[in-house]
């Protein structure tokens, strides 16, 4: 009996597993395998009246949305911990938000996948903020408010890019410097942090002048940020550093099954707008502010889940499948030439671009007739093929996953001697067929225009990086020939040839199609 009060009184007063708010009922599976390449990345979390949802989250994106963390801050776990993809549908509690929605979370991974994670610290790289000889920093005297503002003109008249950042500094404590370093450009890796190792006590004025990236301190022969910190008399430097987060101890990579008949529970996506009004675009006018899809498409989404788009057909056929040209037959000539404005309103709100592209299917069909069937033809893909591999085994417990720059924390990159090559991709762990499938989803922006397919025979996970330019820094199209252009840029096929040993040729492959039958110019009335 006293055991028995002693565990309820922790349940009580420690929110155990009796507490805990859990969802009324949630259907959680494997995302299915899709070619539509902007269908790559997390797509929620959705909160619509007492419903959640949640597409393509990698178990990283779940633990980091369940503890309100930056994915970061999620430690340890397992290879495929940011590689394998989940849908979740959950039925919630009336007026559920973001904050109050995390317990639940909790308690579905914990339930579906066995997760358990603990509050700890890890030492990791990074970078350290060390004191020079040489101080030049100014006491605060404790006036106005802390925190760096603009210091004179960042930008050019143009309106581009600022080719330096200039600003003036009050009252900030080096702690405070160190925390907003980050997010200065490309010179510290995303998810690295960094550390004030200067024993400087106090609170300080002073002023920052750097280039935007490494590669415009070349063009502009502006100071680096590293510079800019060695002209204060402080030194950014690679380090290891403790890292706070949520460590995962345990998680299994397949969720419990789902209830049976569960998604009668659930209501059904929209499949049609309630109204839509198109309209042409004045001559001239492809102006909508809004994200940019394929072909200048437009999508702008508005409260209560209104959405405007612009673009031509074949824009508004390419970002609604999520296909490029090269898997679209019959397409008509005309279909890039005229360009619409659709002011749309879904039967119920949502802010899910998965759900607007399905009505917008619905809305091509039924105010421009088009008749369409997907059949698997041969064209001409990226395939990937062995040449001298010169790539690392990977160690198999490290997390899978490429990212932007370097494989460790470094003043100086490949970048720093030639800015063409703005590329700087570090892969860990990755097997050749996951790398052929990054690189279709994204990761080769202009070099790859259809899936990607591995033909190298190599098994298990690899450790590489490569530096490129991107394609836009090519002096001419890429022709999928080798070899680096007049310029100094380096293209994403001879870097790999070269730097790898992989070579990327094109070959045919069966890849799934979408033929139009029909499509007709002009829209029914509204």
């Amino acid at each position: 009996m006293r055991r028995f009060l002693s565990l309820l009184l922790a349940a009580l007063f420690c929110g155990s597993a009796f507490s805990q708010p859990r969802f009324e009922v949630a259907d959680v599976q494997l995302s299915p395998a899709t070619l539509d390449y902007h269908r790559r990345e997390m797509g929620g979390p959705y909160l619509n009246a007492d419903l959640l949802q949640l597409r393509r989250a990698t178990m990283l994106n779940l633990i980091a949305l369940a503890w309100g963390v930056e994915d970061s801050k999620v430690l340890g776990g397992p290879n495929w911990l940011a590689m394998d993809r989940f849908d979740v549908r959950a039925k919630t509690p009336p007026g559920t938000t973001r904050v109050t929605m995390q317990p639940m979370l909790q308690a579905l991974l914990a339930e579906r996948f066995g997760l358990t994670v603990h509050n700890g610290a890890v030492e990791v790289p990074g970078w350290a903020l060390t004191a020079g000889k040489n101080l030049q920093l100014k006491k605060a005297d404790g006036s106005g408010n802390s925190g760096c503002r603009p210091d004179g003109a960042n930008g050019p008249a143009s309106g581009g890019p600022p080719p330096v950042i200039a600003v003036a500094c009050k009252n900030m404590t080096i702690a405070e410097l160190a925390k907003i370093l980050p997010g200065a450009g490309d010179y510290i890796a995303d998810g690295l942090a960094v550390v004030d190792r200067t024993g400087i006590e106090g609170a300080w004025d002073f002023n920052l002048r750097f280039a935007l990236s490494k590669s415009a301190a070349i063009t502009s022969h502006n100071p680096t940020l590293f510079d800019a910190m060695d002209q204060l008399g402080l030194k950014l430097e690679p380090s290891t550093v403790p890292v706070t987060g949520i460590v995962v101890d345990r998680v299994n990579r397949t969720p419990t099954p789902n209830l049976p008949d569960l998604a009668k529970l659930f209501p059904r996506d929209p499949e049609e707008f309630e109204v839509a009004v198109i309209k042409p675009s004045p001559p001239g006018d492809r102006t909508l502010n809004g994200y940019t899809a394929a072909d200048n498409t437009k999508v702008q989404y508005l409260a209560g889940g209104r959405v405007n788009i612009q673009g031509s057909l074949q824009g508004l056929i390419r970002w609604t499948w999520g296909i490029n040209l090269v898997r679209i037959v019959g397409l008509p000539t005309w279909a890039n030439e005229d360009a619409w404005d659709i002011a749309a309103k879904p039967p119920t709100p949502v802010n899910d671009s998965d759900a607007i592209s399905e009505m917008l299917r619905s809305l091509l069909a039924n105010r421009f007739k088009m008749k369409y069937h997907f059949e698997e033809r041969e064209i001409s893909s990226p395939t990937l093929i062995t040449d001298k591999p010169k790539m690392k085994k990977a160690d198999p417990a490290t997390r899978s996953g490429c990212t932007e720059g370097p494989a460790a924390p470094a003043r100086n990159d490949a970048r720093d001697s030639n800015p063409l090559l703005s590329r700087l991709l570090t892969c860990r762990n990755i097997s050749m067929a996951q790398f052929a499938t990054l690189l279709f989803k994204g990761m080769a922006s202009g070099y790859v225009g259809g899936p990607a397919f591995d033909a190298t025979g190599l098994e298990g996970g690899w450790d590489f990086t490569l530096s490129f330019s991107a394609f836009t820094q090519l002096s001419v199209p890429n022709t999928g020939d080798a070899g680096a252009e007049p310029t100094g840029a380096v293209s994403l096929p001879d870097a790999m040839q070269k730097q790898i040993g992989i070579r990327m040729d094109m070959q045919k492959h069966p890849v799934e199609v979408l033929v139009i039958d029909h499509l007709e110019r002009q829209p029914t009335e509204n």
